[in-house]
């Protein structure tokens, strides 16, 4: 016998779900309740195999009926919830809190309590099955008699040893007799493992202990080395610790000695000035993973010794080397030691040029490769530079796109490079040997040449000068020279070397600069390192605050009022100790008015000898500083006008930083505007994690997809405002239990249209949102106890169904027929709840085709059943909609097969400017042009041949879509619905 707690607030539905199931099995006996609280009072009285409990009931639900038995009680009794209500989160709810199954109430009550007797047998049946195996799992003791390891249980409580394995008995010396019943701290063997009970109430708490090399003491006094293991668990109902001695004495000795070798081989394998390193080899003869390696190794890589033993020499190895690898493989194989040059790259990146020395033996059986590599990188250096100073002078003479000259005392040329011969016409032969000022100086500078070359070695000897050269085709090209005392072996000057730049094109360029520097608005001005006027270059002289004769060679502080100067000189001397453009404005009186001035320096530096000048570029800024002064008042407007208005507002600018935060936005925050203006952390405010706000989204122009990904269906284009959203939602964090908020979020524009901030303003609806939600909750509970009494009717008359004659059969059938009609009516005032509920969204093509088609694949056996075809011209359209426009397609599909007596049907899409259009035609009976303009009425749809409040439904729905629905005779000969969708 079975004996079963069934917990319900209907009273009907105890008294008939008793009768069911006592009916369906003898050995179920079912006791009823109406409360959560008498079921516990009765499981507190009587035992029972099972409770079956309803989900919605007053003052405690089901749950907390669960949660109250599980985990206050701690009760395991079966526990099935049975309910009409459908939700999936209660039903993951009630699985996490320990129910054993979920079962949906509804249907046909013969067949729902025939499911629920099962659902009761077999949880029965496995509460007891687990139950045995807990007992026997209990009475089991463990086997270790043969245990190779010494074992010990003791007692968790008093530390006493319960039992003793002969291993240990051996070990210790101690008998059986003299262990058990012993506190282990109390045995000479274990006193220094434990000391005191403290030591064994950590071992105990802690439930695992391990000691790997432990000194033990037999009762002969002849000393081991034990590894040392415990843990704890239950065993028939008491909690034990287990005790695992194992001798490693030998092992432990042959540990040491072997360590000892080890750290004599490590000391001279660390010693050496060389990397060393100890590889296997792969079976293809490649060098394998390290097997060790030195600390000269790990500090010459980057590497430590962990990461070396996992990476072979391939790892370390040069990319550009890679394929030398096996060639030195092979080498190595034939002649067992080999010396080789390689390119390894550390870990950082950086490649260290080595020299190794690979020798191959044989290791425990095995072929090993120790090589030993010598950082050669300083000797590489030392050649490259040889190298380098070999080949400098005769590639730098080749190879410059400078001319290049080497002239002795007397003016002969001793050599000349290729950009000598191409700049002045002649082949190099034609060059060397010849006076260079007879041949290659215009007449007109010879005497001036000439006496500069005389001053060779001495101080005064100009390093830089600039002068033309004669070319072969008689044309004059100016270069600008650098010259060089040429030495001899003995440091004698022998002559000069003289590298010169072709500067005819930049003279030209130069000049044509000049041009334009004086057709620009702007001063260039060039000062000395002490700030006195060196060059001043502009056609727009009436900027000039003195004439231009008078500031050269003065200095700015002679020129300039006496505040003004002393900012200018240190504007200069900034200039000159930065390597960046440095700024200054700064304004004028002259010609009557006031000017204002923005003056860019920099300072350079053509040589490393050469003063430093200051170029400095000045404009007349007076217009530009006026607009600012107007942008600052009309930001200041702007301020105004936010703190003033009454709803919560903040400001962005273009960098997404909050430039205004009103009053009212810290009423609604509670963050004061001095804490969050100046920052971008908005989000902080209203959510938990960093996230880009409705301003932040419409500031950086988003894509609706990227709108979606933050606000789901809950955001709305303003249907009044440009690149404007609106949204409704939730933030949790606002107030002590979060606030719903209606906010917009808009562009501000310039008068070019461009972007130049967004604001964003908030409206708390939060009380509205309350009385809208206590609405749904009691329509929700009414459809809840319309379904429950209906379903107990139903039931009662499926039971009086089965004694009754044919006639009186067809009677119940029709009064259940109307019962099921009512639970559709029921379901059909939920859905009307629903569809404020679910919201407009972006239905994407894909989604909308599906929705049809699947709503006409679900529809098609029951069109077959009446011989209808159903023709279907269905494309993908981008809608606003949301997943209920698959009821609307179902419940005209519905209409049409149940009421219209036709033979077909035919369903078809097609975009149509703006709209989607969905049409539902049939060629069967029609309405009549009297109805159409009815058949949306209550009056009309409530009426019993119309399936209760479907076409109301229907244009409910779609008119939330912001659509609309016709009706009209279809060209089929019956009924054609059009229904019309806003794309997306």
């Amino acid at each position: 016998m079975i004996r079963i707690l069934l917990v319900d607030d209907e009273s009907a539905f105890l008294e008939q779900a008793e009768i069911f199931l006592e009916k369906e099995d003898e050995e179920l006996d079912v006791e009823t309740v109406s409360s959560a609280g008498k079921a516990l009072e009765s499981l507190s009285n009587s035992e029972y195999d099972v409770v079956v409990s309803d989900y919605q009931m007053p003052i405690t639900d089901g749950l907390e009926f669960l949660e109250t038995l599980r985990e206050e009680r701690g009760s395991d009794i079966p526990f099935i919830i049975f309910t009409g209500k459908g939700r999936k989160e209660v039903a993951i709810e009630a699985l996490n809190l320990g129910a054993d199954r979920y079962i949906q109430k509804g249907g046909d009550p013969k067949s729902q309590f025939g499911v629920l007797s099962d659902a009761i047998k077999q949880e029965v049946e496995h509460y007891q099955r687990k139950r045995e195996l807990l007992e026997s799992e209990e009475r089991y003791r463990r086997l270790f008699e043969t245990a190779y390891d010494g074992m010990l249980i003791l007692d968790a409580e008093s530390g006493k040893i319960k039992d003793a394995n002969p291993h240990i008995q051996d070990l210790t010396g101690y008998s059986k007799e003299e262990l058990v019943g012993k506190e282990l701290w109390e045995i000479g063997t274990f006193e220094d493992i434990f000391e005191n009970k403290k030591r064994f109430n950590e071992l105990v708490n802690e439930g695992y202990i391990r000691y790997k090399d432990l000194p033990l003491k037999t009762k002969e006094g002849k000393e081991k080395t034990v590894e040392f293991l415990s843990n704890t668990y239950e065993a028939g109902g008491e909690k034990v610790v287990q005790c695992n001695i194992r001798d490693v004495s030998e092992r432990k000795k042959k540990k040491e000695e072997l360590q000892k070798e080890r750290k004599r081989f490590r000391e001279i394998f660390n010693n050496v000035n060389d990397a060393i390193y100890l590889h296997d080899l792969t079976e293809e003869g490649m060098p394998g993973k390290f097997i060790e390696v030195n600390d000269v190794a790990c500090k010459m890589l980057g590497y430590s010794r962990k990461e070396f033993l996992e990476m072979s020499p391939r790892d370390i190895d040069s990319s550009e080397k890679a394929d030398e690898v096996p060639e030195v493989m092979r080498e190595l194989l034939e002649e067992e030691d080999i010396r080789f040059e390689m390119k390894h790259q550390a870990k950082d990146g950086t490649e260290i040029p080595v020299e190794i020395h690979s020798h191959l033996f044989e290791l425990e059986g095995e072929e090993r490769v120790l090589s030993v590599a010598r950082d050669i990188t300083e000797r590489k250096q030392k050649e490259k530079e040889l190298e380098r100073k070999r080949d400098r002078a005769q590639r730098y003479l080749e190879t410059a796109e400078v001319m290049m000259v080497s002239i002795n005392r007397q003016g002969e040329v001793i050599e000349a490079n290729r950009k000598a011969s191409e700049v002045l016409g002649y082949d190099k032969e034609e060059i060397v040997g010849k006076n260079w000022f007879q041949n290659f100086v215009p007449k007109e500078n010879r005497k001036e040449l000439r006496k500069v070359h005389q001053k060779v070695g001495e101080s005064e000897y100009p390093e830089y000068y600039e002068n033309p050269v004669l070319t072969k085709s008689g044309d004059e090209r100016t270069n600008l020279w650098y010259n060089s005392a040429l030495k001899d072996e003995e440091g004698d000057i022998k002559g000069t070397l003289s590298s010169g730049i072709d500067i005819t094109e930049r003279k030209k360029t130069e000049e044509r600069l000049e041009s334009f520097v004086n057709a620009i608005p702007d001063l260039v001005v060039v000062l000395d390192e002490e700030g006195y006027y060196e060059k001043i270059l502009t056609s727009q002289h009436k900027l000039l605050y003195e004439p231009k004769e008078d500031l050269l060679g003065k200095r700015v502080d002679e020129v300039m009022p006496e505040d003004l100067g002393t900012r200018m000189l240190n504007f200069v001397q900034r200039t000159i100790e930065s390597d960046e453009v440095q700024k200054i404005e700064y304004p004028l009186d002259f010609d009557g008015q006031k000017h204002w001035f923005e003056a860019r320096a920099i300072s350079l530096q053509m040589k490393e000898k050469d003063p430093r000048k200051i170029i400095t570029v000045i404009r007349d800024i007076t217009k530009r500083k006026k607009a600012r002064e107007k942008l600052r008042e009309n930001k200041e407007r702007l301020s105004r006008i936010v703190q003033g208005i009454s709803i919560p507002a903040f400001v962005l600018d273009e960098e997404h930083n909050v430039v205004h935060w009103n009053k009212a936005c810290e009423k609604l925050t509670g963050i004061p505007e001095k804490e969050i203006k100046g920052t971008d952390n908005q989000w902080k405010a209203f959510y938990e994690k960093e996230r880009p706000m409705l301003a932040d989204l419409v500031l950086e122009q988003a894509s609706e997809e990227k709108i979606e990904e933050y606000y789901g269906g809950k955001y709305e284009k303003s249907p009044l405002l440009e690149d404007t959203y609106e949204v409704e939602d939730f933030y949790p964090n606002l107030g002590e239990k979060g606030k719903w908020l209606y906010f917009t979020a808009t562009p501000i524009k310039n008068r070019k249209g461009d972007i130049k901030g967004a604001i964003e303003t908030f409206q708390d609806f939060t009380e509205r949102k309350k009385v809208e939600e206590k609405k749904d909750f009691l329509n929700s509970l009414f459809t809840h106890d319309l379904r429950n009494k209906m379903q107990v009717t139903k039931g009662y008359l499926e039971l009086i169904k089965e004694e009754l004659s044919e006639k009186q059969k067809e009677k119940i059938r029709k009064a259940i027929t109307s019962i099921e009609k009512t639970l559709s009516l029921a379901d059909k005032l939920r859905k009307t709840t629903s569809i404020k509920k679910a919201g407009i969204r972006e239905v994407s093509a894909e989604n909308f085709k599906t929705y049809i088609t699947n709503t006409i694949k679900d529809k098609k056996p029951l069109a077959e059943e009446k011989d209808i075809e159903i023709i279907q011209d269905i494309q993908g359209i981008k809608v606003r909609a949301n997943s209920l426009i698959e009821d609307v397609i179902r419940n005209l599909l519905e209409n049409a097969i149940i009421h219209a007596n036709c033979q077909k049907i035919k369903i078809t899409t097609k975009e149509q400017n703006k709209e989607a259009k969905i049409i539902v035609e049939d060629d069967g009976k029609g309405i009549p042009d009297e109805e159409k303009n009815k058949i949306f009425n209550r009056e009309y749809t409530e009426k019993p041949s119309t399936g209760g409040l479907g076409l109301l439904l229907i244009k409910k729905i779609i008119e939330t879509y912001n659509g609309k629905i016709k009706v009209k005779d279809s060209e089929l000969g019956g009924t054609r619905f059009d229904i019309y969708l806003k794309k997306e």
